[in-house]
């Protein structure tokens, strides 16, 4: 049978919408967006959060796999787009604190890195400082 796996970053309304013309032309419908950027894709490392059609997630399991290190199913359309947005949200937040704290070490008269150093070695450490943080040091955001 034939299906459609979208990849796109939308809002569950549109991804039902789509789900609709896809289920139309009797296809089946997975939403598949995913958490991770440019270099996480590279190496293969990219998060799926899929929602639609079960059975065409069992199908594209072994593909999910290659391109990602993991991949969930989350139930009916629109399910996927919600759960990146609360993710988004969540990695908003950290990095929006993360700024503050890189702008406040330097207006105290802080070294920048040896606060990359210090995070990195607690329990706030996250790859996505550690991939952020030096280029947010050089104003390269």
């Amino acid at each position: 049978g034939k299906g459609y796996v979208d990849v796109s970053t939308v809002d569950a309304g549109t991804s039902n919408k789509i789900a609709e013309l896809v289920r139309a032309r009797g296809a089946e419908f997975l939403e598949a967006p995913v958490s991770g950027s440019k270099k996480p894709a590279e190496d293969g490392a990219l998060i799926f959060l899929c929602a639609g059609d079960e059975g065409l997630y069992t199908k594209c399991k072994e593909p999910l796999e290659t391109m990602g290190k993991a991949h969930f199913f989350l139930g009916n359309v629109g399910q996927g787009a919600k759960m990146k947005l609360v993710v988004n949200m969540v990695m908003g937040s950290m990095m929006g604190a993360f700024a503050e704290g890189l702008a406040l070490s330097e207006k105290s008269d802080l070294d920048p890195e040896t606060l990359l150093q210090v995070i990195s070695l607690g329990a706030i450490a996250t790859p996505m400082y550690a991939m952020k943080g030096p280029g947010m040091i050089k104003g390269n955001f």
